[in-house]
């Protein structure tokens, strides 16, 4: 068996651009060696076998086949268009294809979010207005703040303490709004409205409110005009164990020396609420001063609370027999009694109005006679709050 081949020479006397015709005859094949030096009669009859025409038929288990090796390129060069090129392969001998590696990288990110059987997914931007269900939400482990959740269905919330944080309802819409059952009780945190508290009919749907304190005592009212009793402020205080109290007599003031009483006023945020009030047996001129300048400080005097059964003590303290280098500032001057023989008498001056006395503060009452041997009591009175 022989076969015809076109050989183009590259040299020697026959011109390269005219094929010869050359005649092999199939023994010289059989004594021809391959690039192993293999003798290729050892593919004798299968090479006609591994070369195929286009769109051919292959026969699985008959026809031949050819390993194909690949060549490792870390950096590929570029080949233009219908040129040949070996087959790309990694390190591990697997073939390489231009995206494998962004494949690689997309299913291992899919990988990540994958749970058991499950997906986690994460919601980064809002989701648009409609209809957007997210099966069932868990609210119980929500902590506690601002946790706005759009429009929020409250119609299928069962009974119970459901709290929803700040629930609007200024918007309600006019109508029958039922919210459970209100009652309005006497204070003592009972289902049974105070009798006193029931002055409704069913035709006016009038309800009395009663005023109670916070022991749940109703308010003292007037037996005639139905009026709640009240009580000034001042009383009020003696009530709360804030109110006191102090005094004091001289019994010979003579115009040589004046008569002091001392006022220290704490330097706390309670303020001191004052009023004194001076008697004097014959005529003296009776003296308010702040902010004086001390000699000597004088002997203390006792403060009473006014509620004997208190134990709270002031927090401001008096003294007597004060001396000074300068009285400071003038507040108050009253001229009380006179001297005159035919009606010789006494007289008393009194604060009308309370004073707010500046905190860490002196202040000085002073007492000027017109004559000797004169008498004065000072009566003080004042509530801290």
């Amino acid at each position: 068996m022989a076969f015809n081949q076109n050989i183009s020479p590259t040299q020697g006397d026959v011109q390269g651009d005219k094929p010869i015709n050359v005649t092999v005859d199939q023994s010289q094949v059989t004594s021809a060696v391959n690039d192993l030096g293999e003798p290729l009669s050892s593919i004798d009859g299968s090479i006609g076998r591994i070369v195929y025409l286009d769109d051919a038929d292959f026969t699985a288990g008959t026809s031949s086949l050819v390993a194909v090796g690949g060549v490792r390129t870390d950096t590929p060069a570029t080949v233009t268009d219908g040129d040949v090129g070996p087959i790309r392969i990694d390190a591990n001998r697997q073939i390489m294809e231009s995206n494998s590696l962004a494949i690689k990288t997309a299913v291992e990110i899919l990988d990540n979010v994958v749970s058991g059987s499950e997906a986690q997914v994460d919601i980064v931007a809002s989701l648009p207005a409609g209809t957007n269900n997210i099966g069932d939400v868990d609210i119980a482990t929500i902590a506690a703040g601002d946790n706005n959740i759009g429009n929020v269905d409250i119609a299928s919330i069962a009974a119970g303490n459901n709290n929803i944080g700040d629930v609007d309802v200024a918007s309600i819409a006019a109508g029958t709004n039922v919210i459970g059952k209100v009652y309005v009780t006497d204070g003592t945190n009972t289902a049974a409205v105070d009798a006193a508290n029931t002055a409704r009919t069913t035709a006016t749907k009038v309800l009395t409110v009663q005023d109670v304190d916070p022991n749940g005592r109703p308010a003292e009212r007037d037996s005639v005009e139905n009026a709640t009793v009240t009580i000034d402020v001042g009383h009020h205080k003696i009530h709360e164990g804030t109110g006191f109290f102090c005094s004091d007599i001289d019994a010979d003031i003579d115009t040589a020396a004046a008569k002091y009483w001392r006022f220290t006023t704490p330097d706390t945020t309670a303020r001191i609420h004052f009023r004194v009030s001076v008697v004097c047996a014959a005529a003296a001129t009776v003296y308010l001063y702040e902010n004086p300048t001390l000699d000597a400080a004088g002997t203390g005097l006792t403060e009473f609370n006014c509620d004997r059964n208190s134990a709270t003590a002031a927090a401001m303290t008096t003294f007597y027999d004060t001396t000074t280098s300068n009285d400071g500032t003038l507040l108050k001057a009253i001229l009380v009694g006179t001297n005159n023989p035919a009606v010789k008498f006494g007289g008393n001056a009194r604060t009308e109005f309370e004073l707010i006395l500046k905190q860490n503060e002196d202040y000085l009452v002073k007492v000027v006679t017109d004559a000797d041997n004169n008498k004065a009591t000072m009566i003080a009175e004042w509530y801290e709050a």
